[in-house]
């Protein structure tokens, strides 16, 4: 789904008044399809293309003017992971004697003082999981976050020592990078709504 940016100068300083980018699919699970082409815009000694949010293998060459490069460039197009599903587990303070409560999302309610959890599985095995929030700032502590065998399932602040306790309203975004480091982020994050409220006496 990312961008890819073509760049094509000429070392000799002469640049065809036309540049063309030809490319092809190369996906193996497609039929063999035809090969497609754009003139690339000039800009003084270059010629650029913009490819946008690419989602399959390809291959691509350069012709402009009487040069022709017979080459093919191979892009391989790896699919980034995907957060599959999330779960949140809201634990209220022992003196309510509320019960536990799970919630996919998108919206939390916690009184103040409540303990906070999540459990996820993602599409591919993941290196690191973060949670931020609006302003980008990191919630927790990478050590917080515990990983199954497979690296597919994960757990957040789920031992004692990493407890998170609800304090501060806030949206709460969930980012894996996976062991190639291909970043993604959830599809939705959480709004968490914090209730203030006082130990009784």
């Amino acid at each position: 789904g990312s961008d890819i940016d073509f760049e094509v100068v000429d070392e000799g300083g002469n640049l065809p008044d036309r540049v063309w980018l030809e490319f092809q699919s190369i996906d193996s699970t497609k039929p063999a399809v035809a090969r497609d082409s754009v003139v690339m815009t000039q800009r003084r000694d270059r010629a650029v293309h913009r490819l946008s949010r690419v989602s399959e293998s390809f291959r691509y060459r350069v012709r402009g003017g009487d040069d022709e490069s017979e080459a093919w460039t191979s892009v391989e197009v790896l699919p980034p992971p995907k957060v599959e599903q999330l779960e949140w587990q809201i634990d209220p303070p022992a003196y309510t004697g509320w019960p536990r409560e799970r919630n996919t999302g998108p919206q939390l309610r916690a009184l103040a003082g409540s303990r906070l959890q999540l459990f996820g599985k993602a599409s591919l095995p993941l290196a690191k999981v973060q949670l931020r929030d609006e302003t980008g700032q990191r919630l927790l502590d990478p050590s917080a976050v515990r990983f199954s065998q497979d690296r597919l399932s994960f757990e957040v602040a789920a031992a004692d020592d990493d407890a998170w306790i609800a304090e501060n309203s806030t949206t709460v975004r969930v980012e894996v990078e996976d062991e190639r480091g291909i970043l993604a982020e959830a599809d939705h994050g959480v709004t968490l709504h914090v209730i203030p409220d006082a130990e009784p006496a």
